[in-house]
C-alpha cells in the first residue's frame, strides 16, 4: 500500500480500556492522539461494573467497582499532554488513505460549569434504569445546562495518519468507514496479523472485534498501537521533550507545609468527616495552607494545587487521598512544573488504609485520618530535596527466544528503527509461520544467534551487557537497553497410556505432522484423550489442546468420513478464534465423551490391540473402545532455562515455573522492573493469536522505554555514610537488585543508584546505621512515631 508522508497523528475511536491503552502507548512515543468517546466519560462500562478484577476485593465499599485498578490508566490518559480527548463525540465520516486520513466528528456539548459540580451523584443516579429519583432532584446547574435546548452540536474536522477502532459499535462504524465485517460484531476480514482491517491504515482492538477479557483487551490495544506506530516510524524522533523550570532552592527557607486533601466523592467522604479533618489540619505546626478537592487527580485540581503552592510560597506538600500508585507520578510532575523538588512531598493513603477498611466505623476512621495526617505533617519539614542520577539508554533490544512471539517482537522493533538481537537455543527459528521466519532473517537491523544461550548478564535496565554462549564454544558480547523474554514453553512427553510402548499411541503434535491418507490407511477407530498429565501434575489449562484436537479430528474426517472418532474430555475450551470448530465436529458425527474428574480411562494392550475402558458418569456406564489410533493431548510445561534466566535478570517465576508478569490484567507483558518485558508462552499457555498480540505489545513497551533516551534513578535510593561503614558486606549480600558494591581495600560499601529499587533491605541489615534511605531516614521516621504517640 502507498503511505503518504506521516504527520504523527492517530485517531482512536472509543474511550474504554482498549482505547485508553492504545492512546497512551502511542502518546508515550511522542505522537499526537485524538481520543473520541461517544459517552460523556472515559472508561466505558468498566467504571460501572463490580468485581471485574478478582484480586481486588472492593466489596467493603458502598458501591464496589474496578476503579481502584483502572484509575492509574485513566489518570495517565487524562493528564497526558499528547492526548486530546473529545467526549460525547462520534465519527460520522472518514476519507483518505494511510498518512492522510480526514475525519468528521460530531460532538455534543452541554456547557456545564464543572467547577460548580458538587459530586452529589444525582446526575448519574437519574440515568440508571432502576432509579427512584426525578429530574427535580438534580442540582440547578446540571439540570439547567443538560436541558435538550442547551445541548450544542458541532462538527470537528481532523487529519491523521492512522485510525484505531475500539468499543462495541462495530456494525455502525463498519458501514461509516467502509470496513467489511463478518458476523455480528465478532470480527473483521480474515487476518494474517491481529488488528488489521480490509482498509489499510485502519486498525481494530478491544471489543470491536469480539468479546474479550480485560487482560486480552489491554494486550490487544498495545498490539494494535505497535502496528499503527509502524506507519509513524519515520518521525518517531521528532517529539518535543517537556521542559521544566529551574528548581527552587528551599534549603534556607522556613518549612511551609501545604495539606491537600481529596474527599474522593463517596469513596472517602462518606466515611471520613472531611470538615473535621480540614479544621484539624489547619491547627498543626508548620501548616500554612489546607484545602479540599473533589478529585485531586483531575487536571483542574492539579492546576489549582500548583496555583496555591505558588501563591502561599509553600515548600513542603502533604497529600491525603487514595493510593500513591494513582497519584504519586502526577503530583511529582506537577511539583516539577512549578520548580519544586518532587521529593518534598509526603503521601497519606486515606482510602485503602482508612475509608475502605473502616467503612462501618466513621468516627474511628476520622480519628485515624487525623493521626495519619499529623504524622505526615511532622515528617514533612524534615524532607530534603533529592537529586537523581541519569544514564544514557543503549538504543537496542535483546529478545530471548525465536518462536512466534519473539520474532514478532523483533520485527516490530526493527520496523520502528531499533537494532535488535534475537537469541534462539535451537538450530533454527520457529517455522510455524514460514513468512515470518524469512522476514526476520532478511531484516537488516535484526541480528540472529542460533544454537545460542545467555551465559551472563551485567548492567541494569537501559545499559545491559550480555554474554551469549554459542554452540561452537565461542562467546559474543552485546550491549542493549531492553530485554524481551520470549522463551516459549516445552511440549510435554506423556508417561502413561502406553505412550512410547505402542506405535499406535501418539501425541496431537505428532498426529498433525503425520496426518495423511496413507497414514490413516486401515484405521477404523480413533480415540483422543484430552488433558493428559494435566490437572494432577500441572494444574493449569494449556489452552491449545482442545482447538488442536478439534482441528485434527476434522482433518481426519475430511480424509475418511467413515472413521469412528471419539474425544474423551474433562473440560472443553474452544478458542474464540475458531468458533465454528465445535459445530463442524458435530456435523461430522464426532462423538464427545466426558470423563469424571477422578476417573481416568484405562488403556491396555490386548494382543497388540489398544483397548480403552471408560467410566462414563452421565449416565454411569462402562464403555470399551477398540482403538486403531490413540491420540494424546499433552499440553505444555515451562522451558527448562527459565530458572537460569530468572536469576540472570532477577525476574520472578510463578508457582508453575513460568515467568510472572507485574500484573495479570493491566501489565501482562511487563515485569515490575522497567526495561524487562515478556510475551508468548514464556508466561504460561497461550494461543498462537495471543502470542502474536503479546509479541507486538511487548515491542511497543520496549520502544517506549528506549524512546526515553535516558534512564533515571529513583529518589528513594539508599545512601552510605562512609565514616560509619565497616565494610562487613551484609548490605551487598542481602541486596535483591545487585545495587551494592563493596570496596575490599577501603572496606567501604557504595550504591549504584540506577539499580537501587528503594526496598530498604540494606538499611535493615546494616549493624551500625551507615546505610540510610532518602525519604525514610531515621529522624524522619522517629518524628512520625513521636507524632503518633502524642
Amino acid at each position: 500500500m502507498t503511505v503518504n508522508k506521516p504527520i504523527g497523528t492517530v485517531l482512536v475511536v472509543g474511550g474504554g480500556i482498549s482505547g485508553m491503552q492504545a492512546s497512551l502507548d502511542l502518546a508515550k512515543l511522542g505522537y499526537l492522539v485524538y481520543l473520541a468517546e461517544k459517552r460523556h466519560n472515559l472508561g466505558s462500562i468498566m467504571t460501572k461494573r463490580d468485581k471485574h478484577l478478582p484480586e481486588n476485593n472492593c466489596a467493603i465499599s458502598a458501591k464496589p467497582c474496578a476503579m481502584c485498578t483502572l484509575s492509574p490508566l485513566l489518570i495517565s490518559v487524562l493528564n497526558h499532554r499528547n492526548i486530546n480527548i473529545f467526549t460525547e463525540a462520534e465519527v460520522i465520516d472518514l476519507e483518505g488513505e494511510p498518512g492522510s486520513f480526514r475525519a468528521k466528528i460530531l460532538q455534543r456539548t452541554n456547557n456545564v460549569d464543572y467547577n460548580r459540580i458538587l459530586g452529589c451523584g444525582a446526575c448519574a443516579k437519574v440515568s440508571e434504569p432502576d432509579n427512584n429519583l426525578s429530574s427535580n432532584e438534580l442540582c440547578w446547574d446540571c439540570k439547567e445546562k443538560n436541558h435538550p435546548e442547551n445541548i450544542i452540536e458541532r462538527v470537528l474536522q481532523l487529519e491523521m495518519d492512522a485510525v484505531i477502532l475500539t468499543g462495541r459499535n462495530a456494525n455502525k462504524l463498519g458501514q461509516i468507514l467502509d470496513i467489511r465485517l463478518k458476523g455480528n460484531r465478532n470480527g473483521l476480514n480474515k487476518l494474517t496479523m491481529p488488528g488489521h482491517t480490509a482498509r489499510p491504515g485502519i486498525f481494530t482492538c478491544g471489543n470491536f472485534s469480539g468479546p474479550k477479557d480485560v487482560a486480552e483487551t489491554v494486550i490487544d490495544a498495545s498490539s494494535t498501537a505497535a502496528q499503527a506506530a509502524k506507519l509513524l516510524a519515520p518521525i518517531r524522533n521528532k517529539k518535543i521533550d517537556k521542559v521544566y523550570p529551574v528548581e527552587r532552592n528551599v534549603n534556607m527557607e522556613k518549612p511551609k507545609v501545604g495539606v491537600f486533601i481529596c474527599n474522593g466523592g463517596n469513596n472517602i467522604a462518606r466515611v471520613v468527616n472531611m470538615p473535621e479533618i480540614l479544621s484539624y489540619a489547619k491547627n498543626l505546626k508548620n501548616v500554612d495552607y489546607v484545602s479540599e478537592y473533589l478529585h485531586l487527580c483531575s487536571p483542574e485540581s492539579i492546576a489549582k494545587m500548583k496555583e496555591m503552592i505558588i501563591k502561599y510560597t509553600l515548600n513542603r506538600v502533604v497529600i491525603a487521598s487514595c493510593t500513591p500508585n494513582v497519584l504519586e507520578a502526577l503530583i511529582k510532575d506537577g511539583l516539577r512544573e512549578i520548580g519544586l523538588n518532587p521529593y518534598l512531598y509526603e503521601h497519606v493513603n486515606i482510602r485503602e488504609q482508612v475509608s475502605w477498611v473502616h467503612s462501618n466505623k466513621p468516627e474511628k476512621a476520622t480519628e485515624k485520618t487525623k493521626d495519619l495526617v499529623k504524622m505526615a505533617v511532622a515528617k514533612a519539614p524534615l524532607l530534603r530535596p533529592v537529586s537523581t542520577t541519569h544514564a544514557d539508554i543503549i538504543q537496542a533490544s535483546l529478545i530471548i527466544g525465536g518462536g512466534v512471539a519473539g520474532m514478532i517482537s523483533a520485527l516490530s522493533l526493527a520496523d520502528q528503527g531499533y537494532q535488535t538481537v534475537l537469541v534462539e537455543k535451537n538450530n533454527e527459528l520457529d517455522s510455524f509461520i514460514g513468512e515470518l521466519k524469512e522476514k526476520v532473517l532478511a531484516a537488516p537491523n535484526i541480528q540472529v544467534f542460533l544454537k545460542s544461550k545467555i551465559k551472563d548478564v551485567a548492567g541494569f535496565p537501559g545499559r545491559y551487557k550480555t554474554t551469549i554462549a554459542q554452540s561452537n564454544g565461542g562467546t559474543t558480547y552485546v550491549e542493549h537497553g531492553t530485554v524481551i523474554i520470549a522463551t516459549g514453553a516445552s511440549s510435554v512427553k506423556p508417561k502413561e497410556y502406553l505412550y512410547s510402548q505402542h506405535p499406535a499411541v501418539i501425541t496431537q503434535q505428532e498426529l498433525e505432522q503425520r496426518i495423511s491418507q496413507e497414514f490413516l490407511s486401515g484405521v477404523k477407530t480413533v480415540v483422543m484423550v484430552q488433558c493428559v498429565g494435566l490437572k494432577e501434575v500441572r494444574p493449569y489449562c494449556s489452552k491449545n489442546c482442545c482447538t488442536e484436537a478439534l482441528r485434527n479430528a476434522l482433518a481426519i474426517k475430511e480424509i475418511d468420513p467413515d472413521i469412528n472418532l471419539y474425544i474423551l474430555y474433562r473440560d472443553s475450551i474452544n478458542c474464540s478464534s475458531y468458533p465454528n470448530y465445535y459445530t463442524r465436529t458435530q456435523q461430522k458425527e464426532i462423538r464427545f465423551i466426558r470423563l469424571g474428574l477422578d476417573k481416568k480411562p484405562q488403556v491396555t494392550n490386548v494382543q497388540g490391540n489398544i483397548n480403552v475402558q471408560i467410566k462414563n458418569p452421565y449416565p454411569e456406564l462402562m464403555l470399551n473402545l477398540q482403538a486403531d489410533l490413540l491420540v494424546l493431548s499433552t499440553g505444555v510445561e515451562p522451558a527448562k532455562d527459565n530458572k537460569i534466566l530468572s536469576k540472570c535478570f532477577k525476574i520472578p517465576l510463578d508457582k508453575n515455573g513460568f515467568f510472572a508478569p507485574a500484573d495479570q490484567k493491566f501489565n501482562v507483558v511487563n515485569f515490575k522492573v522497567d526495561g524487562l518485558y515478556l510475551c508468548g508462552t514464556a508466561q504460561g499457555p497461550q494461543t498462537t493469536e495471543e502470542s502474536i498480540s503479546q509479541g507486538y505489545a511487548a515491542s511497543i513497551q520496549a520502544a517506549n522505554f528506549l524512546d526515553r533516551k535516558k534512564v533515571e534513578s529513583l529518589g528513594i535510593v539508599a545512601t552510605v555514610d562512609e565514616e560509619l561503614c565497616g565494610g562487613c558486606g551484609l548490605c551487598e549480600k542481602h541486596c535483591p537488585s545487585g545495587a551494592r558494591d563493596l570496596d575490599r581495600f577501603k572496606r567501604v560499601a557504595s550504591v549504584r543508584e540506577v539499580l537501587c529499587t528503594g526496598c530498604g533491605m540494606c538499611v535493615a541489615v546494616c549493624p551500625n546505621g551507615a546505610s540510610q534511605q532518602h525519604g525514610f531516614q531515621k529522624e524522619q521516621l522517629l518524628s512520625m512515631i513521636e507524632a503518633a504517640l502524642c
